[in-house]
C-alpha cells in the first residue's frame, strides 16, 4: 500500500522531498518531487531496479538508461515493483518467474521494462505474484500467477501480459491482492476471487474462484478493502 506524504527524503541530497512512498517486506521506494524513483534495502533478487544485486542502506535511483521516465504512482510487494509515469505508461522490475512484470517474458529484470499492452491509461496498481490494474475506464487488468484463480480470468494459468478479468464490465475504484484478491465496484459492491480456503472471499463458501463472485451480504456500501494472506477487511460508507 501506498502512502502520500511530503517529508524530507533523507540522503545526499536532503532537498528532495517524497511525493509517494510504498514498502515491501524488505525494502522501500519513493518517487521525489521532479518523479525520479528511489529505492534501498535488500536487493538479492535484483528488485532495486538500478542494474545491481547489492543492497542499498541510503536511497539509491532506479536505472532509467537514459529514458526520460517522470513517475507519479508506485506500488511494490518487495519482490516486484510497478511504477506509473506521467504518460500512463506502466513500468515494471524484480521477480518475474511467474509473468508478474508483464513483460511477456519470465526473466528477472534488475531495471524498469515497459508492461505489454500499456496503451491502457492506468491509475490504480498492485504488485505481487499476481499484479492488478485498474485503468481510466475501471477495467480491472492481471498478469502473473494464476494459481488458485487469482488472475479472475476463469483460468489457473499464469499470464505474462495483462488480461482483462472476467466480468469486468464492472467499474473497478478500489482493489487488494494476497493469496485472495478483493475489489469494490463504483456502486461499492465488493467482489472477490482466488482462495478461499478460510473464507477470504466471503462468499459463504471455501471453495476457490476462478472469476469475480459478490460478498455475501453485500449490500453495504463499501468504499475501502484490504486482503490479507487469509482474510480480508473492509470499510463502508459509515
Amino acid at each position: 500500500m501506498s502512502l502520500l506524504l511530503r517529508v524530507p527524503l533523507r540522503s545526499n541530497n536532503p532537498k528532495k522531498f517524497l511525493q509517494e512512498i510504498t514498502a515491501g517486506s524488505d525494502n522501500t521506494f519513493a518517487i521525489d518531487k521532479n518523479g525520479n524513483a528511489w529505492g534501498w534495502g535488500a536487493n538479492s533478487n535484483v528488485q532495486l531496479g538500478d542494474n545491481t544485486n547489492v543492497p542499498k542502506v541510503t536511497p539509491n535511483r532506479i536505472a532509467l538508461y537514459g529514458l526520460n521516465k517522470t513517475f507519479c504512482k508506485i506500488e511494490t510487494s518487495g519482490f516486484v515493483t510497478l511504477a506509473i509515469d506521467k504518460n500512463n505508461r506502466l513500468w515494471a522490475w524484480g521477480i518475474n518467474g511467474s509473468g508478474q512484470l508483464g513483460d511477456n517474458t519470465a526473466i528477472n529484470k534488475c531495471y524498469p521494462v515497459l508492461v505489454k499492452g500499456t496503451t491502457k491509461t492506468f491509475c490504480k496498481i498492485i504488485a505481487g505474484s499476481v499484479s492488478l490494474a485498474i485503468d481510466k475506464n475501471g477495467r480491472l487488468w492481471s498478469w502473473g500467477s494464476g494459481a488458485e484463480g487469482r488472475l479472475g480470468n476463469n483460468s489457473t494459468t499464469n499470464q505474462f501480459t495483462p488480461v482483462s478479468v472476467l466480468g469486468a464490465v464492472k467499474t473497478f475504484c478500489e482493489i487488494d491482492s494476497n493469496t485472495s484478491t478483493v475489489a469494490i465496484d463504483k456502486n461499492g459492491r465488493a467482489w472477490g476471487w482466488g482462495n478461499n480456503s478460510n473464507g477470504a472471499i466471503g462468499d459463504g463458501t471455501t471453495v476457490c474462484k476462478l472469476t469475480p463472485v459478490s460478498v455475501a451480504g453485500a449490500v453495504k456500501t463499501f468504499c475501502k478493502i484490504a486482503a490479507g494472506f487469509s482474510y480480508t477487511v473492509a470499510l463502508d460508507k459509515n
